[in-house]
């Protein structure tokens, strides 16, 4: 099953890419929507290996799932995972999502 994880982001620039790193360790598509940052975030995330999403404007989190989805549509993956980008979820639990569906 080819899965996406989605992080929805605003000014996580502090726990960005330990939590890229993380998931992308898992061999999982990945994109980070970055909603409207004043910070960093988009920034590292994408030197981090994410794939990135930016809304100029904060437009909410619900904006920035949908963005994420959308993009999960387009490039053809099965499943979409989504996860804060404040460190709150811990990548290796992904791995258990995966194994109960």
């Amino acid at each position: 099953m080819k899965t996406c994880v989605i992080i929805p982001t605003y000014n996580e620039s502090n726990t960005i890419a330990s939590l890229v790193s993380q998931v992308r360790s898992l061999n999982l598509g990945l994109v980070v929507v970055d909603d409207g940052s004043s910070d960093n975030t988009a920034v590292i995330a994408e030197k981090s290996g994410a794939t990135v999403i930016r809304n100029e404007l904060n437009q909410g989190k619900g904006s920035a799932l949908v963005s994420g989805f959308k993009y999960c549509l387009k490039n053809n993956f099965d499943a979409a995972i989504t996860m804060d980008g404040d460190g709150q979820h811990l990548p290796k639990d992904i791995l258990e999502f995966i194994t109960l569906a």
